[in-house]
């Protein structure tokens, strides 16, 4: 950092020492600062005891991935403890409080001259030594890191009535949740003796249910719990509960499954693009998206996906739907849900870096050759949820129905020879995606050609945060910059989509990834 340069640090902690318990803040920073009478808060001092703040990187399309949620590294908050004023720390709750990390100049007002470096929660207290206590903080995406198949079936049916199952069977078993459209679903069995199936924990709009993959006869909807219980379907016949996520079979079935998705109430989550799906997940966590960004990347990929989840994280799912369209997906500084897409950098940048900012520059390659064009990319698609072999499909299946049944994928594979020959180590992609229909499998391949199929270049530079700061807003995940350099065939600039950003408080620094 410049001379002129200071950080604040603000920690949440829970102040248990005086009743009412009421959550306060710990103000710190890396030499004196008081704000000013008209600043909000006025004339409030930070403590000068802020040895070392975290270092803070951000990566999407890391080693060689093609999307999926950003990795975010951060670390520790060191603060000054010789005298041990803050032992304090120790006794009071600050886990999952917030933590926020301000930069800006030493006389600046606060805090409209001051840039958030960092929002991000704190993960427990150490003291390391006699002369420090460090705060530690954690991953932003941390708090996607929660089951998303949270509640688990009781046992506690009264046969024949219950849909909680018994200790016999379910007990303890997690309750399936279901986000998109998908196909082929096994559903749960919740009530031997009515033949109740669950396919997710909440509403479903159930669209087909099969037995050995043949489609079943569908009844009308029941009108609630009490009338599924009450009036069984007809022979070879189903009806559904769709505020439950339920259906009934009217006689016992061998290989019962569903074609369902999920219900959400209208409005900008409903709809089964994988933007709205992946902000419907982050929801269930507690963590609401950037509405333009999602309507930005629902735009961009329009395709239906699906995908059901039995164990595993919010962050898994997402970081499963994201991946397979060549999205990213992170937790932003206000802790808002961040998303977008691995494109070609704009045509329009939304800033330019040259010699006089840039302090280094390095020319990179990426991992596994993933740099050099790709000669084939090939698309899975289409899931089908239940494999079910040949020999156990009902007769009454078509025969190319049952040839999906006996597979997992459907696949969509762009190639060109020419690449190959021109680059003999040549790299080929597949990717398992969550699309679900043959056409958008194909336009996003063609995409990924497009994109990957030309060789490209990655940067990694460094540019003073202050001087940056005071010429550009910090860049983000996703922008297109224009760098300038004397070297590298840079000379009449390029346009790079940013892939990372590493901000070092100590130092000053900014270091950016770029890909073109």
């Amino acid at each position: 950092m410049t001379h002129d340069t200071i950080i604040l640090a603000e920690i949440e902690y829970l102040d248990e020492f005086h009743s009412p318990a009421a959550p306060r803040l710990l103000r710190v920073s890396s030499r004196p600062y008081c704000t000013g009478r008209g600043d909000a808060p006025p004339d409030t001092a930070f403590m000068p005891l802020l040895a070392a703040a975290p270092q803070l990187s951000v990566a999407v399309f890391a080693d060689g991935r093609g999307g999926g949620a950003a990795r975010r590294d951060v670390g520790k908050i060191s603060l000054v403890n010789a005298n041990g004023r803050l032992d304090w720390l120790l006794y009071v709750p600050v886990d999952g409080r917030a933590v926020t990390i301000r930069v800006g100049p030493g006389g600046g007002r606060y805090p409209e001259d001051f840039t958030v470096w960092m929002r991000a929660a704190a993960a427990g207290v150490e003291a390391p030594n006699r002369q420090h206590i460090d705060i530690l903080v954690r991953d932003g995406m941390a708090v996607l890191d929660v089951p998303l198949a949270g509640n688990t079936y009781a046992g506690t049916n009264a046969p024949p009535l219950g849909v909680e199952g018994t200790a016999d069977d379910i007990k303890g078993r997690a309750k399936p949740r279901l986000f998109g459209r998908c196909d082929n679903l096994t559903p749960v069995c919740v009530n031997t003796s009515k033949l109740i199936h669950q396919i997710n924990d909440g509403a479903a709009r159930i669209l087909a249910v099969y037995d050995r993959g043949a489609a079943l006869t569908r009844e009308a909807d029941y009108a609630g719990l009490d009338d599924m219980m009450t009036n069984a379907p007809g022979e070879g016949a189903w009806r559904a509960w769709p505020e439950g996520g339920m259906l009934r079979f009217g006689s016992a079935v061998t290989i019962p499954t569903v074609d369902a998705m999920d219900d959400p109430d209208g409005g900008v989550l409903g709809g089964n693009t994988a933007a709205r799906v992946i902000a419907r997940i982050a929801a269930a966590a507690g963590v609401s998206a950037d509405t333009g960004e999602l309507a930005a990347l629902d735009a961009l990929q329009p395709g239906e996906v699906g995908v059901y989840v039995e164990a595993g994280t919010a962050r898994q799912a997402i970081d499963e739907l994201a991946g397979g369209i060549g999205a990213w997906v992170g937790v932003g500084s206000e802790g808002e849900l961040r998303m977008g897409r691995l494109d070609a950098p704009d045509s329009a940048p939304s800033a330019r870096l040259d010699d006089s900012i840039i302090t280094d520059l390095r020319v990179q390659a990426g991992r596994d050759n993933g740099d050099l064009p790709a000669h084939r990319i090939t698309l899975n698609y289409g899931r089908n949820w239940t494999r079910i072999a040949a020999s156990q499909v009902a007769g009454s299946v078509p025969e190319e129905r049952a040839a999906w049944l006996a597979q997992e994928y459907r696949a969509s594979t762009w190639e060109d020879a020419d690449v190959l020959a021109a680059h003999p180590l040549a790299p080929s992609l597949e990717r398992n995606t969550a699309l679900r229909l043959e056409a958008d499998a194909i336009a996003e391949s063609e995409r990924l050609a497009a994109l990957h199929g030309v060789r490209r270049m990655r940067l990694r530079l460094t540019v003073p945060w202050m001087a940056l700061a005071g010429r550009v807003r910090l860049p983000a995940i996703g922008d297109t910059l224009r760098v300038t350099h004397c070297r590298y065939g840079l000379t009449a600039g390029k346009n790079m989509r940013v892939i990372s950003v590493e901000t070092r408080a100590a130092s000053g620094n900014v270091i950016l990834g770029l890909w073109g």
